[in-house]
């Protein structure tokens, strides 16, 4: 249903470098990056942007907050970041409640690489998804707590491994979601006062046995910095799969 080929895919993150190559946002440090349009949170801003290595090729898409935005959140609320397709975006969450143990304020980063169907995200309805995924789809270690799809994302799929499901202190996760057996994003979570700290670091992400490539580009690590020049925070997924390298 929301089939596509690669190299559609490869012609929507061609166009995106297009639309954005005259954004005036910042640049990340230590990249060759072409950012998205700012958006105003609070008393800072937000922007999505795209990784290009020395080839040209996106390698990467990240989401950039800096620290009067943050420091502005104090309640439950979620920004959009674009790039000029409505099919490549990231959805900014900022959370003060939830279940354990990601019951602390904390950002959730849904990153949605959906390729050209910039129909998926609104046509993804709320309730139960009975769907079969292919098991190769899924991440090892990876499961779901029920069938029920969140409206505009899909079912939420957890790594039942992860260190603060073990008894460890929630610090970061990495989420992925599923609507009608499709992918249809990835979803790294952070803990605010970890965000506060200026930590820095990457994690491996874990694969799938197959990719789904018909419908998404798959991160291989995702990291997270801070530039003091700046005063911004970065959340990158960063080594993303063949589809996204494709592009001119």
């Amino acid at each position: 249903m929301f089939i596509m080929e690669k190299n559609r895919l490869k012609n929507v993150l061609a166009a995106v470098l297009l639309v954005c190559a005259g954004c005036s946002s910042p640049s990340a440090p230590g990249n060759t990056n072409v950012d998205g349009p700012s958006v105003s949170i609070g008393s800072g801003s937000a922007y999505l942007y795209v990784v290009k290595n020395s080839a040209g090729q996106a390698v990467g898409v990240g989401a950039a907050i800096n620290r009067p935005a943050l420091t502005s959140l104090t309640h439950d609320t979620s920004f959009v970041l674009c790039t000029g397709h409505s099919a490549l975006q990231v959805e900014l969450d900022y959370v003060t409640t939830g279940a354990s143990p990601y019951n602390k304020p904390h950002l959730d980063a849904y990153f949605f690489l959906i390729g050209d169907d910039s129909t998926l995200r609104p046509s993804i309805v709320g309730g139960p998804d009975t769907a079969t995924i292919l098991p190769q789809y899924i991440p090892n270690g990876y499961t779901a707590k029920n069938n029920i799809a969140e409206a505009g994302k899909g079912i939420r799929y957890f790594d039942v491994t992860a260190p603060e499901l073990q008894g460890q202190p929630f610090q970061t996760a990495f989420d992925c979601g599923f609507y009608q057996g499709q992918s249809t994003y990835q979803e790294v979570m952070i803990d605010r006062a970890l965000l506060n700290s200026k930590w820095q670091g990457t994690v491996n992400v874990k694969q799938p046995a197959s990719y789904d490539y018909g419908n998404t580009a798959y991160a291989g690590t995702y990291s997270i910095r801070y530039d003091s020049g700046s005063d911004t925070y970065f959340i990158e997924l960063d080594n993303l799969s063949e589809p996204v390298l494709l592009v001119d």
